[in-house]
């Protein structure tokens, strides 16, 4: 691109730098939750976990220290 084109466009209205045919949204609609319907179910706190939360950190905790805690310990023996 030249650089007369490249000055020629950074001084255009920003309307005049978009692509035709590209909508932009507004950023009330950016910003919203695009999609999810009034009466989705509400994923929960992040600071009160539920039951499956529990069972998934559990599941993870078991599988570092039988299956990645060895191999760590192997691994730092070893100096590599």
């Amino acid at each position: 691109m030249s650089s007369a084109v490249a000055r020629s466009l950074r001084s255009a209205p920003a309307s005049a730098r978009r692509l035709p045919g590209r909508a932009v949204l507004s950023r009330a609609r950016s910003t919203a939750a695009v999609g999810v319907a009034d009466d989705a179910e509400p994923q929960g706190s992040l600071f009160n976990p539920t039951a499956e939360h529990y069972a998934l950190r559990e599941l993870c905790a078991a599988f570092v220290r039988d299956e990645v805690e060895p191999q760590a310990l192997e691994f730092n023996r070893a100096e590599r």
